[in-house]
C-alpha cells in the first residue's frame, strides 16, 4: 500500500481513513482479512473515498469477495461482480465518499467464516484502488 493508506484502513469504521493502493499482483488488487470471531453476514458494501468525486477512476469497477472458516482452507467463492456486465448500481460517478448499494453474494452465503479476502480486478481507469470502508451486513 501506498502513501500511509493501509489496507487495514478498509475495515477500521473510520472515515478519515482509507486504502489507496497502486499495487498489483497478478494485475489485480486484494487485501485479506481476519474477523476477531467468526461471522455469517448476509450482504456488504463498500463506501468511497473521500475524494472519489474528483478521482472516480480509482473506484472498483469489477470484483470477488472470498471467504474462508479456518486459515488453512481453500477460498470459497462469494460475490462475483462487474459493473459493466452485471449492471449494477453500486455506484453513482463522480459522488464523494458514497455507500454503494447493498451487494449481495451471489455465490454462496457465507457461514460462520472469519477469513475474508477482495480482489479487485478494475477500476474505472486508473493504475490505483481506493475505498474508504468495507461493511458486512447481518
Amino acid at each position: 500500500d501506498s502513501g500511509g493508506y493501509e489496507a487495514k484502513n478498509l475495515f477500521d469504521m473510520g472515515y478519515k481513513t482509507e486504502w489507496h493502493s497502486t499495487n498489483r499482483v497478478d494485475g489485480k488488487w486484494f487485501v485479506e482479512f481476519k474477523a476477531s470471531e467468526p461471522i455469517s453476514p448476509k450482504s456488504y458494501r463498500f463506501l468511497s473515498g473521500n475524494d472519489s468525486g474528483e478521482y472516480w477512476d480509482r473506484t472498483p469497477a469489477a470484483w470477488k469477495v472470498y471467504g474462508k472458516q479456518n486459515k488453512g482452507d481453500e477460498w470459497t467463492l462469494l460475490s462475483d461482480l462487474d459493473i459493466d456486465k452485471d449492471k449494477t448500481d453500486a455506484w453513482i460517478p463522480g459522488a464523494v465518499r458514497q455507500k454503494s448499494s447493498i451487494l449481495k453474494f451471489n455465490k454462496k452465503a457465507p457461514k460462520n467464516m472469519q477469513y475474508f479476502r477482495l480482489e479487485i480486478s478494475r477500476s474505472f481507469g486508473s493504475d490505483a484502488v481506493q475505498l474508504n470502508e468495507m461493511f458486512f451486513n447481518y
